[in-house]
């Protein structure tokens, strides 16, 4: 994801550490800062098919949806439904590539 990000031209900070108002801290996989300084979250889903991952992930977008970071708007998610699919990941790269643009 990191190679597919920087061949898109995508500067990202790796597990920057996102702290909300409320003093509760996340650590996104990747976090994209667009020009006008507005932050973008990349978050790699690799084993929701664990039960204990997949409900913690549901807890952390829960934080992120209280904190005003919704998914599609300022959160993007890849998994690895069906095996890991680079050409998914860099229609999502894309999809950021577009919202930084409109910033």
């Amino acid at each position: 994801i990191a190679n597919a990000l920087r061949e898109k031209g995508v500067s990202y900070n790796y597990e920057k550490t996102l702290t909300f108002s409320n003093g509760e801290t996340l650590l996104p996989d990747f976090t994209i800062t667009a020009k006008d300084g507005t932050e973008l979250y990349l978050e790699h889903l690799g084993m929701l098919s664990d039960t204990d991952y997949a409900r913690h992930w549901e807890d952390k977008k829960r934080l992120y949806a209280q904190n005003g970071i919704i998914e599609g708007d300022r959160l993007f998610t890849t998994t690895e439904e069906g095996g890991f699919d680079s050409a998914r990941i860099v229609t999502v790269i894309d999809k950021i590539k577009h919202k930084i643009a409109e910033r």
